[in-house]
């Protein structure tokens, strides 16, 4: 015949209370792991638009860098101009300022 558990072998069987119990929690750790993954996701979103935004950020600084590097050779050009118009003036002031009052004018 059939023998009746020990009471160690009954207690070792869970009983409906600790089955309901125990599956709650395996609920509530699946809902938890679903949110994690949820947002853990949401966080490789943000680092990748935020990853994209510093490359948007490093082209602008390269970009203008470029731009003040051509502007500097450019005001670089224009000094040199400036100086060297600004020489023939003195030169052709100091030209006139020899001249003799009435002498002709050339022209």
């Amino acid at each position: 015949g059939r023998r009746e558990p020990s009471a160690a072998q009954a207690s070792a069987q869970p009983g409906p209370a600790a089955v309901a119990v125990a599956g709650q929690e395996r609920e509530a750790a699946q809902a938890t792991l679903e949110r994690l993954e949820r947002e853990s996701e949401t966080t490789r979103q943000m680092a990748r638009r935020l990853e994209a935004q510093a490359e948007q950020w490093r082209n602008e600084v390269r970009s203008t860098r470029e731009l003040r590097r051509g502007v500097g050779e450019h005001l670089e050009q224009l000094r040199h101009r400036a100086t060297a118009a600004q020489s023939q003036l003195e030169a052709l002031l100091e030209r006139q300022a020899q001249q003799p009052p009435d002498a002709p004018k050339p022209g």
